[in-house]
């Protein structure tokens, strides 16, 4: 598979790392690991990491855009730093792939099952598997959760920081690029089960949606 693994982060390498330990890339390897650090925190990196640093915070919008820019590969296994995975990424990947190819519609797959994030399904979709219910809570057509998604559909919107508008809370960026992506006839597939956890409850900050 033709794909970069892409890490947003900011000052939580004991997360990051647990993070990266249950990410079990053997069989499908990435041709790039790229991790952006939001701020000047320094943590043990690995030979096979390219860490993109700042000199200051300036927030997950901009993180984004600058893992996204600097990918070279046709898909996008996209991440952040507070995640523990479950199975090996040979399970899930190739299909996550296989729904991207056959459906241009679909911006990402999405390893974020509703039993963790509570997110409605679609009902009377017609598609052989779930979709996210669009619009709900202002999502169901973006998201920064963990997925699989294709650069294309990032060259074709523009920067996140373009159709996020004015920054604010991580959550209301979403819901606005979200807005963008659905009037663009974007959806979000389920992978269909538990793929991934949230490692990060009680360790935001202000500038993040962690």
């Amino acid at each position: 598979m033709d794909y970069t693994l892409c890490i947003t982060s900011c000052n939580r390498y004991d997360l990051l790392k647990r993070t990266m330990d249950s990410l079990v890339l053997d069989g499908v390897p990435p041709k790039e690991i790229i991790i952006c650090e939001d701020g000047p925190g320094e943590f043990a990196t690995r030979p096979d990491w390219t860490v993109i640093s700042k000199p200051r915070r300036m927030g997950q919008i901009d993180s984004a855009d600058r893992l996204m820019q600097a990918v070279r590969t046709p898909y996008v296994l996209w991440c952040e730093d507070d995640w523990e995975f479950s199975e090996p990424a040979y399970q899930w990947l190739p299909r996550c792939q296989q729904i991207l190819d056959s459906f241009p519609e679909v911006f990402t797959v999405s390893l974020r099952h509703k039993e963790c994030n509570g997110h409605p399904f679609a009902v009377n979709h017609g598609y052989p598997f779930a979709i996210q219910q669009l619009n709900w809570n202002g999502f169901g057509s973006f998201c920064f959760n963990p997925g699989l998604r294709r650069l294309s559909d990032y060259l074709k919107m523009g920067t996140y920081a373009s159709l996020a508008g004015q920054v604010s809370s991580g959550c209301a960026n979403e819901r606005a690029i979200s807005e963008k992506y659905r009037e663009a006839g974007y959806i979000i597939a389920d992978i269909g089960r538990v793929i991934v956890r949230h490692t990060g409850h009680g360790r935001s900050r202000a500038l993040e949606s962690f």
